[in-house]
């Protein structure tokens, strides 16, 4: 890898990562694409694929998802089956608070183009998704456009059609520091060598804020430990994607530094995903709880009373990044002109696809959009 020269290089192998550097590779750049550990090793091996419209919190996200939402099919055929199923979504509502919340949730992304999604009654709820419990419910969000895919598929995939078309792809190639003139990166470090490009893309999730302290950048873009877990494979019994609604009256606090609730989804094969109780560990800790993963479960039990009997057969954590404003970040730094960041798009698995497509917008035309101009990261400067 000595002092290798691209185009781009793009560090960070998840979704994001390998979608910009197919773009890229598609849009003629010479690409590189490192991971530290093994491709998809990070978030994105965690997420339960869902593809969800119903909470997206601004507009620039919300484009996104329903500009991909529109894509799957095209992109299947481009890359391979990502195993993509339009379930649709449904948000289980047993409160008054929660009502409250997610009514106002609705007005929002309706305001931001999302037109189908409503309140529907307990008795509609359950035709939608008849193994839940219809005595526990108040209402529930009903949002057909969402969808469930495999992320591992997507991630590979993707990887795998950029190096089709050029990209190289360095797994366990960890950026350990940046050359840096006149504001300008000359130079990547790694443990396997030098390499220079034009342009640095930076999307390494959880990790981003070190990465950034590698150029000289404190950049605040901070982590949360989310708790899942998957059964083994059952009859179909969960239709749609399920976004408990408890999960919309939490934040984490001192007072509180663990929200729980029940997202499910089953898969293909027909395990069931359950997930999730969040935290904000120190020191990139991926330890399961036992308080995290035993409280999803007896969320899960009280929606789905049936899966009482479920056998667990794998839990796990991911770490999923944030920025300290919760906005998105896109786009380079001015005092460090060829480093660009894509971080903190919450549920990235549904857009990655389409922030790929920027990323490789961005190197081709050396602007980027003006509804991703009030998310550069040098708003925090």
């Amino acid at each position: 890898m000595a002092d290798q020269k691209y185009d781009v290089i793009v560090i960070g192998g998840g979704v994001v990562g390998a979608a910009a550097a197919w773009k890229l590779a598609k849009a003629g750049a010479k690409t590189a694409l490192i991971e530290k550990n093994e491709i998809g090793a990070g978030a994105s091996s965690t997420n339960p694929g869902f593809c969800v419209l119903s909470y997206r919190e601004n507009p620039l996200v919300m484009d996104l998802a329903l500009r991909q939402q529109e894509g799957w099919d095209a992109l299947c055929e481009e890359i391979g089956d990502i195993e993509y199923r339009p379930s649709g979504g449904l948000i289980p509502i047993t409160d008054d608070a929660q009502l409250n919340v997610i009514e106002g949730l609705i007005k929002d992304v309706q305001k931001m183009g999302l037109k189908d999604i409503g309140i529907v009654t307990p008795e509609k709820a359950v035709e939608l998704e008849p193994a839940l419990d219809p005595s526990i419910l108040k209402a529930a969000c009903w949002c057909p456009g969402e969808g469930m895919l495999n992320p591992f598929r997507l991630n590979t995939l993707m990887a795998d059609r950029a190096a089709s078309l050029g990209a190289d792809i360095f797994a366990h190639t960890e950026a350990t520091g940046f050359n840096i003139t006149d504001g300008v990166v000359t130079a990547v470090e790694t443990n396997n060598g030098r390499m220079t490009a034009d342009l640095i893309v930076l999307c390494p999730g959880a990790w981003t804020r070190d990465l950034a302290a590698l150029a000289g950048i404190d950049l605040p873009v901070f982590y949360e430990r989310g708790e899942a877990m998957v059964s083994m494979p059952v009859r179909p019994t969960v239709k749609r994607i399920i976004t408990d609604g408890a999960l919309f009256v939490q934040q984490i606090s001192d007072e509180h530094p663990m929200t729980i609730g029940c997202c499910m989804g089953q898969t293909q094969t027909g395990n069931i995903v359950i997930a999730q109780s969040t935290t904000r560990p120190g020191n990139y800790d991926k330890s399961n709880t036992f308080e995290g993963l035993h409280g999803v479960a007896k969320r899960a039990f009280s929606l789905f009373p049936s899966l009482g009997d479920l056998t667990i057969i794998r839990m796990w954590a991911g770490l999923v990044s944030f920025a300290a404003d919760h906005d998105p970040v896109f786009g380079p730094f001015a005092g460090r002109k060829n480093l660009f960041i894509v971080n903190s798009f919450h549920s990235a698995i549904a857009l990655a696809p389409s922030l790929g497509q920027m990323v490789a917008d961005y190197w081709q035309k050396g602007v980027i959009p003006e509804a991703a101009r009030a998310y550069t990261p040098d708003r925090f400067l």
